[in-house]
């Protein structure tokens, strides 16, 4: 890219003292900077819309260039831009990769099993519940977190399961392990989760949630392989 001299720009991530050795560990600050990602956007000819290529994080940038797919650069006022278009389709595409490499390894994962290291680690979820996921298929799991690192919701639902333990301890799911605590009493999840398409009737036993977690299991190192 001839931007000439680029000012460094980071995802916006919070400092942690210690070494992450989750293998999504990058692939999950990248989503999350993604997330976060605000470039600025000028406008050219015709009132067409571009980002400012210099304020994307690096690291995004760098990712978009080695994604497969050639980004197209114009310059707008003599500054290199990426059309607006362009930017989103990129964006929506890495994620979309990202978020597949992390469901492949978190099944593997998911399959052996936490170490107590990650457990320690770990945030908890309390009052849960298991409920089919109604847009990708397999389950989540819906209940109130803490320690999240960056979901600060009392209530949450996880990304896609890909483990769980067969006494309720502990649970994978594509971004990160948790460890559970007692799950919700079916007659309160309307209470707790008075939200359309959440209630008793539909939270999944565990036996249940196993049954689409091993599924999965089996179907992501099919596809890994």
């Amino acid at each position: 890219m001839k931007s000439g001299a680029r000012k460094r720009v980071t995802c916006s991530m919070p400092a942690c003292g210690r070494v992450d050795v989750d293998p999504n560990a990058s692939d999950l600050e990248l989503l999350n900077g993604l997330r976060q990602a605000n470039p600025e956007v000028v406008s050219g000819a015709r009132g067409k819309l571009f980002v400012v290529a210099d304020t994307l994080p690096d690291d995004i940038l760098a990712s978009l260039e080695s994604s497969g797919r050639p980004v197209k650069y114009v310059k707008v006022d003599a500054v290199w831009c990426v059309p607006i278009e362009v930017w989103l389709s990129c964006k929506r595409r890495l994620q979309s990769e990202l978020m597949r490499r992390m469901t492949v390894r978190s099944l593997a994962l998911g399959r052996v099993g936490p170490s107590s290291s990650d457990l320690e680690m770990a945030p908890s979820l309390s009052h849960w519940i298991g409920v089919k996921d109604p847009a990708f298929g397999g389950a989540i799991l819906i209940g109130q977190q803490s320690g999240h690192p960056s979901l600060k919701g009392k209530f949450i639902n996880t990304s896609r399961l890909c483990g769980i333990d067969p006494g309720g301890n502990w649970a994978r799911t594509a971004t990160r392990w948790y460890r559970l605590e007692a799950p919700a009493d079916p007659e309160d999840v309307c209470r707790l989760y008075g939200a359309p398409g959440i209630s008793g009737s539909n939270a999944l036993e565990l036996a249940d949630i196993q049954v689409l977690v091993e599924t999965d299991q089996a179907s992501g190192v099919e596809k890994d392989e």
